[in-house]
């Protein structure tokens, strides 16, 4: 993609000249007379780097240069200047201008410096975003993947990480949905890219359309500067839209259009702006119920559900459960400069609940539990209730009483297969389970494919 660059000078001549030069170079220039003209340029659109005149007429280059900054921290800023001012030229560098080049300009040095500018302004870009990543990423486990169902699911983001396709992650609330978004991008083309996630149904709706989209300087009353919206700062990376089906109707259907258009508009903004954003949903809910039930917009649904992933509930991934255990176990003896250990009444304990919130709750379950045993984490360390820890008992079964269960549960898997004359789709909708898992339980169960 050219970078823009944006050249600021009353000599016309002289900006002619320079930017019919950098085209050729392969830039793509704008042009400005002064400093209102130019920030009218940037605020409309994305400027990489800007060439000023330091002597300007009407507003002076460190009007301007203060302007540029407020609008982009990251603006690359060259001064021109003549070579009798090198004072104010030494006192733009300080000011936050990124170099200086003195006239008569030699256009191959210019070229250099605007280079060099630039390769500077990507790696302030990075950081940043390296920085904003680790930071939502500090309390982010590592997606535990030991059973058969967690390995088709990270075989699956593998798959479509690679493509433009828009994801739909669908599964109970704290499976780790954010995780495997985060996961996708990392394993996308857009990894170097930034990943800004927002929580649909966090943000009151009055509110969210300006999170999203941005607006600019006195769009409303409280709008005393121009805000970039989320979807702009994903550009060139990942949109994760966590509990979509919490978004507002008004808010589908101004989403859906920037899908289509792939534009957006800030509001109180007269210009579309293109968006560049890979996007990945989230939700604790079937979307297609959504739908059924007037929740969702049936067209937002068909133009998101590219993709769809189900992440099963923990309890059905009994093959993760210790090995997420002993993982949230590590990272709190960490934090907590302990050596914890679980013991195996615990793990008999842990292997056996339900867990109906998930990955959340174990690591919630072992963090408290290592701050209150001494050493040994035992079943009353985890403190779960007596008729949970029951239930966690008679889930483990003796092996006669496990063989019952499972050819009770063979023989109703059978039966609804005949019922559907082995329609897997229609079986598994029937069973209430999902077909990924359907498919789990003919292998397990050792019953025919067909």
């Amino acid at each position: 993609m050219k970078k823009t660059i944006l050249l600021i000078d009353d000599d016309a001549e002289l900006t002619a000249t320079l930017g019919r030069y950098l085209e050729t170079k392969g830039f793509y220039c704008l042009y400005a007379a002064n400093g209102p003209e130019a920030l009218t340029l940037a605020e409309s659109q994305t400027i990489h780097a800007v060439i000023l005149d330091w002597l300007l007429e009407g507003t002076t280059g460190h009007q301007t240069l203060r302007s540029l900054h407020e609008h982009d921290p990251l603006s690359a800023v060259l001064i021109l200047t003549g070579s009798a001012d090198i004072e104010h030229a030494v006192a733009a560098v300080k000011a936050g201008a990124a170099d200086y080049i003195t006239k008569p300009v030699r256009q191959d040095e210019l070229v250099l410096r605007l280079e060099k500018a630039l390769k500077e302004r990507e790696l302030k870009a990075q950081v940043e975003s390296l920085q904003a990543e680790i930071k939502s990423q500090r309390s982010q486990a590592h997606f535990i993947a030991d059973s058969s169902l967690a390995k088709e699911l990270l075989g699956q983001i593998k798959k479509v990480a690679s493509t433009e396709m828009t994801v739909i992650l669908q599964g109970e609330s704290g499976t780790g949905k954010e995780l495997l978004a985060r996961l996708l991008h990392e394993q996308s083309p857009r990894r170097d890219g930034p990943i800004v996630a927002i929580d649909c149904g966090a943000i009151p709706e009055a509110l969210l359309e300006a999170e999203l989209f941005g607006h600019e300087r006195g769009a409303f009353t409280d709008a005393r500067a121009r805000k970039t919206g989320l979807i702009e700062l994903a550009s060139g990376g990942t949109l994760f839209l966590d509990e979509i089906t919490n978004m507002p109707p008004s808010m589908q259907a101004k989403l859906l259009r920037a899908l289509e258009n792939k534009t957006i508009r800030r509001l109180g903004g007269k210009k579309d702006i293109p968006m560049d954003a890979r996007v990945i949903c989230a939700t604790n809910k079937k979307l297609d119920a959504a739908v059924a039930e007037g929740l969702f917009r049936q067209d937002l649904f068909f133009r998101l559900n590219q993709f769809p992933i189900t992440v099963a509930p923990l309890r059905e991934r009994r093959d993760d459960i210790i090995p997420l255990a002993k993982f949230f176990l590590e990272a709190s003896n960490r934090e907590l400069g302990k050596s914890c250990v679980l013991t195996p009444e615990a793990l008999k304990t842990i292997q056996g609940h339900s867990w109906p919130g998930n990955a959340r709750e174990l690591k919630n379950t072992i963090a408290r539990s290592c701050l209150l045993s001494p050493n040994k984490i035992t079943a009353e360390h985890l403190a779960l209730k007596s008729e949970t820890r029951a239930a966690a008992e008679s889930s483990m079964p003796t092996p006669q009483l496990r063989a019952a269960r499972e050819a009770h549960e063979r023989d109703i898997i059978v039966n609804t297969l005949e019922k559907t004359n082995h329609n897997k789709r229609r079986a598994a909708k029937l069973l209430g389970i999902h077909r990924s898992v359907l498919y789990y339980k003919l292998k397990r169960l050792n019953i025919p494919a067909s």
